[in-house]
């Protein structure tokens, strides 16, 4: 027909709206969007893919039962977007506007020439339902302190979008505060939320976004990024956050997802990230240089478990898998076996031993105590629905147990540390025996000088617990120590630093560990709280805390904080505040009142730590404690004085009944005096008879 130059473009129509308390509707029919964000780089190959890498990418993608993509962070192939085309899927489209922006005109016009083209080259897509215009703008203002106000620039791209696409909305992906103007800023409300990864836990997600909802009732709700970091050779049988397990990813996207199907408000949420993908400030999991956080790895070849887990969920086809496949050898008699299945009921075999069927209402089936034998345990999962059967068959290999570990629900034991803190006075070697736990298979002995004690022997400081595991080889050896009734007690923290950066790990238990060079440090994003559980109520005498500082900088920097006390470990109680006044370096605040629970809160921090970050020097705000120390006890007087950090009393010169009748026990502690004369101590023991303390006369 003579024509030169001719483009072809299939056509779709359909209409859409998002309504803030009913979520996604296509066509007029509720649909609950769920998919994941898409990073297109690949080990080796960096971004230049071909057409057969993003088909193999998007078929990754649909077989498990996605409805909606972010394209993140950037400008997709045309490809990709014409296989969302054909797919019918739901596609967010973003610009290329990250961290944060510059106060100068060509930065204006360059955002503004890049949206237009991602706009008009991607117009006729009938994928495409929102442009996204940034993506977690305000971190760069929060981590470094400053920079231009990016509310004008972005008023102005979201004007644009829908001066360019009046058919279309308009989103973004924020993280920051709802109430921040930036938020608020789109047609669609969504962020980039890491409960359970970076901060507090999986299970904080759904409070968290009803509060936001119950707040802003009108704003339309969304979850632009939620996930946690794995690496496929990484397991633990007690996974903790940012451990990058696939035990921990596990627990982590079956809490979001139960919490997200039960919220139909939530338009639409997404999965960071579909793949690992390159990210050179990393270092973090078993790859240097990488983020983790796919469902599938890098080179595509392994799909982790919560792969199966959603699959199991969003689609149709026939799942059985049995978690934790790559968790070999395993070290433990008895572990719990995890099945994901979207089938009726699944049924277990172990070597051969009939484990029974299972029913579930959220596609998650679990067989606890599963026995294995030393040597190779076949494990078949067999599912069945409609007449149908599927299976699936992992070998785990029993080898004997090289852990060393003891635990103990009554004494405080620092596993890093390697020291278990305040043991009872007169505590017999039997007796500690019969509070703590080993490692499967695992001995235990008392040793003084290396000999090993018996079990009528006392448990003195300076003596060590030796504890040798099951293949006769590993050993830890854990020292008896004294200390302040918060040393090595359980710990919480709002979040923590998984380190990197220049950073070392900062897990909350460093903060009462004995040691000033083991901070806890919190994530990178507010509050900021950390608490100890002392195990029983104790009058709490003061606390005292170690802050950090940085010497090297001409203002060291300061801390505004509060201190908290709690019974039940549920109604605090402040009992202390720097109000107005700054503090620097170390700070010590009178409690004088019954307390098991202390918790301490930082309310702003001007501490600063320098990092080379993207070649530029980028200050981060360091929000930590180097050492929290609570010091109390079981004993309180209000006529004699007591001395709780060196447990002395200064009764000397009474006798035995004016001492019992100037002192008293601390929430139902009974009071007796051992000894005679001048060799007296009166001894504390708890009401549930698990602490016991001795103080000396003077």
């Amino acid at each position: 027909d003579g024509s030169h130059d001719v483009v072809r473009q299939p056509l779709g129509l359909r209409t859409f709206r998002v309504s803030p308390n009913r979520g996604f509707f296509l066509n007029g029919a509720y649909i609950k969007l769920h998919g994941v964000n898409r990073h297109q780089d690949r080990l080796d190959m960096g971004n230049a893919l071909t057409a057969k890498e993003h088909k193999e990418d998007f078929d990754l993608i649909r077989e498990m039962g996605v409805n909606t993509i972010r394209l993140a962070h950037y400008q997709h192939a045309e490809y990709f977007y014409d296989l969302c085309d054909q797919d019918g899927q739901i596609v967010w489209a973003e610009l290329a506007l990250v961290n944060g922006v510059t106060d100068s005109p060509e930065f204006n016009e360059s955002a503004k020439q890049q949206l237009r083209e991602l706009i008009r080259q991607n117009y006729n897509h009938p994928s495409i339902v929102m442009w996204s215009i940034f993506n977690e703008i305000r971190v760069n203002e929060r981590f470094a302190g400053g920079g231009a106000n990016p509310h004008p620039i972005l008023s102005e791209l979201n004007d644009l979008a829908k001066e360019e696409d009046g058919t279309r909305l308009t989103t973004s992906a924020a993280m920051t505060d709802p109430e921040d103007a930036v938020a608020q800023l789109t047609d669609l409300q969504s962020f980039n939320r890491y409960h359970g990864w970076y901060y507090e836990k999986p299970e904080d997600f759904g409070p968290w976004i009803d509060s936001v909802h119950e707040k802003f009732p009108d704003s339309r709700l969304g979850i632009s990024e939620y996930g946690a970091g794995a690496s496929a050779s990484f397991h633990a049988e007690g996974p903790v956050s940012q451990d990058h397990t696939e035990e921990w990813q596990n627990i982590f996207h079956e809490t979001w997802w139960q919490a997200i199907e039960a919220r139909p408000y939530i338009w639409g949420t997404h999965v960071w990230n579909m793949f690992d993908f390159g990210s050179d400030m990393r270092d973090e999991g078993d790859h240097k240089g990488r983020n983790d956080k796919g469902l599938v790895t890098f080179d595509r070849k392994i799909k982790k478990d919560p792969y199966f887990y959603y699959k199991a969920n969003w689609s149709d086809s026939p799942v059985v898998h049995v978690t934790s496949r790559r968790f070999n050898p395993r070290k433990i008699e008895k572990i719990d076996v995890k099945v994901y299945s979207n089938m009726d009921q699944v049924e277990l075999t172990v070597s051969g031993r009939p484990l029974g069927s299972k029913k579930s209402n959220n596609h998650i089936y679990v067989w606890e105590d599963v026995e294995l034998t030393l040597g190779d345990n076949q494990v078949i999962a067999i599912g069945r629905r409609d007449g149908q059967t599927v299976s699936d068959v992992v070998t785990w290999v029993r080898e004997k147990s090289e852990l060393a570990v003891l635990t103990s629900s009554t004494f405080a034991i620092h596993e890093t540390g390697k020291f278990i803190a305040n043991t009872p006075m007169g505590l017999t070697v039997h007796e500690m025996m019969d509070e703590v736990a080993t490692s499967a298979g695992s001995s235990v002995q008392v040793l003084e000088s290396e000999e090993p004690l018996g079990g009528d022997a006392q448990v003195l400081d300076g003596m060590h617990v030796a504890v040798t595991a099951e293949d006769g080889e590993h050993i830890s050896n854990y020292r008896v120590l004294s200390g302040p009734v918060s040393l090595g007690r359980p710990v919480e923290a709002s979040g923590f630093s998984p380190g990197g950066l220049g950073f070392a790990p900062g897990p909350p238990e460093n903060a009462n560990d004995g040691d000033l060079k083991t901070p806890w440090m919190g994530s990178f994003r507010p509050p900021y709280w950390w608490a100890v559980d002392l195990g029983t109520s104790y009058h709490l005498a003061d606390v005292r805390l170690a802050w950090p500082v940085t010497p090297e900088k001409e203002d060291p920097g300061s801390f505004f904080y509060t201190i908290e006390v709690s019974l039940d470990g549920n109604i605090y109680q402040e009992v202390v505040s720097s109000g107005a006044s700054a503090v620097v370096g170390n700070t010590s605040d009178p409690i004088e009142r019954l307390g098991r629970f202390v918790r301490v809160n930082i309310d702003s921090s001007t501490v600063k730590q320098t990092v080379n970050l993207f070649n530029r020097d980028i200050e981060f705000p360091v929000n930590g404690i180097l050492e929290a120390t609570v010091i109390g006890g079981l004993v309180v007087s209000d006529v004699v004085r007591i001395d709780y950090a060196v447990h002395t009393i200064s009764g000397a010169g009474m006798s035995n009944a004016e001492l019992m009748a100037k002192c008293g026990g601390v929430g139902g502690a009974t009071l007796v005096i051992d000894g005679e004369g001048d060799e007296r101590k009166v001894v504390a023991t708890s009401f549930d008879r698990k602490f016991k303390e001795a103080y000396t006369l003077r």
